[in-house]
Order: structure tokens, then sequence, then C-alpha cells
């Protein structure tokens, strides 16, 4: 038996061998209790994509900011922002559209970053080793970072960190 936290679910995980009895596990589980608790006090309390909240971006915070436009579009052209007028201003990622698709137009434009990122680190690596990957995909996975195939394909797998973001400045940063 086997037991795990997903600190991308906030969920407790039980495997069990197929010739387990069910029975088993309930006191499987309560002989490892503390450890289950401390595993889950461990985990940020979860943080939404919303106006205003901070969010890593390159490992520097960067301010999330919604603003309505009738134009639509994802998140605006010269994303970054910074306001002059404000000493020490964080960096800002603006989202244009309806506040209802905001979150989601800031997750996707995210993993399209992600995607940049690391197509640029692929060829990198790729070229200072001489090798050539035949493809690279991201996807959408909790258990693993990655994987690469025999037959030279990269596959990154993106953690949802919608609801999980850590609030900068917190005690437990």
């Amino acid at each position: 038996m086997t037991l795990r936290v997903s600190r991308t679910r906030r969920a407790v995980i039980v495997t069990l061998p197929m010739q387990c009895d069910l029975d088993e596990a309930t006191p499987f589980i309560h002989r490892h209790i503390a450890w289950v608790r401390e595993r889950l006090d461990s985990i940020p309390a979860p943080v939404p994509f919303e106006h205003g909240v901070l969010i890593p971006l390159r490992g520097e915070p960067h301010r999330v900011v919604f603003e309505a436009d009738a134009g639509g579009g994802f998140v605006a052209s010269g994303v970054i922002t910074r306001r002059p007028q404000v000493a020490n201003a964080l960096p800002e990622l603006i989202v244009r559209g309806r506040p209802s698709q905001a979150a989601r137009r800031l997750r996707v434009w995210l993993e399209r970053e992600a995607e940049r990122d690391l197509d640029a680190r692929v060829a990198a690596h790729a070229a200072g080793l001489r090798l050539r990957p035949k493809r690279i995909a991201v996807r959408d996975q909790t258990s693993r970072w990655g994987s690469c195939s025999t037959t030279g394909l990269l596959l990154f797998f993106i953690h949802r960190i919608e609801g999980y973001c850590k609030r900068y400045g917190s005690e437990d940063n």
C-alpha cells in the first residue's frame, strides 16, 4: 500500500495492490494520519486568479490587473508594464476583456508563455548537446513534470496553478 498527498488537488491518495482487501485501507490511513495532516497543513491556502493578486512569472512577482475592454483581446500586448508614477511598482499582467473570462484568458496566456520558454530552453540545450528533438509538446498533468521518448518527443507537463498561487509577502513564502 502507498499513501501520498496531492498538492494540486489537496487530496489524500491511497494505492492498494489488487489482492489487498479494501478493509485494510482504513487502518493503514489511521496509522499514518499524523503524516497526512502534516502534509495537508503544509499546502498553501488556495489563491484564485483575481484582480490584484500577485503571481510569479519567471521568478518575479507580478500583479494581475483585469481591465474591461470592449475590444476584447487576451492579455494585453506589452503585457508586462510598470506604473512609472509608483515607486518600486511591481510589473503587471494586464488582462483585457469581460471579467468573467479574465481568469481563463490569463491561464491560456501563461500556458503559451510556458510553451515559448520551454521551446527556447530546449533549443539552447539541444544545440549544446548536438541533438534535435523531433517534437515538443505541453500537456496538463498532475503526476509528473515531463518525459522524453526514444523517438525524440519531449513532453512537458503544466501543473494547473489556478487557485494555488502563493500570496507574496506572507509568512509562508
